[in-house]
């Protein structure tokens, strides 16, 4: 638990919330609390996200081993709430780390395209969540030299990324 003498977490204020953004708030607190993790949540809504950020002193806990726990959280609160409760997607994201994910993981996309199209042969990227390789595919889609596909079972899987021309001549056999 946190030390009283610390500095307050800092957290803004919590805006105007619509009904189902609220029922969302709720419930990650709650995750929160059950699993014992310290953090302040905020929600802010568009047109088809409700984003959730948390705020605290277990940032690091959320935003270790790549996000996993974050991810993890995510996926539970789409699969618990969403359609019946909740017509958003949910996206969590804690110290701005999604964000820096994205740019990372676009960022080793276009070197490894660029790997792909010196070497003329396939690459694949360590095992990834579906967010993560998501990232990829976008990354890479208007790309004219490369493609991508995803690899293996499970949760976790591999993108590859294929220079064009080997795509076409495995479709084409």
């Amino acid at each position: 638990r946190r030390d009283p003498e610390q500095a307050p977490i800092e957290a803004p204020e919590q805006g105007d919330e619509s009904p189902a953004a609220t029922e969302v708030r709720v419930w990650c607190e709650q995750v929160l609390r059950l699993a014992r993790l310290e953090g302040v949540v905020r929600t802010e809504e568009n047109e088809t996200q409700i984003q959730v950020r948390i705020y605290g002193p277990d940032s690091g806990r959320f935003t270790d081993r790549n996000g996993e726990l974050l991810d993890a959280i995510q996926v539970l609160a789409n699969k618990s709430l969403g359609g019946r409760k909740v017509e958003k997607d949910i996206e969590l994201d804690c110290a701005a780390f999604k964000e820096r994910r994205t740019e990372e993981l676009g960022e080793k996309a276009r070197s490894t395209a660029d790997r792909v199209r010196r070497d003329g042969r396939e690459q694949l990227l360590p095992a990834m969540s579906p967010i993560e390789r998501r990232i990829v595919h976008l990354a890479l889609a208007d790309d004219t030299d490369v493609t991508t596909e995803s690899r293996g079972e499970g949760f976790y899987k591999r993108v590859a990324i294929i220079p064009r021309s080997a795509a076409t001549q495995q479709q084409e056999s």
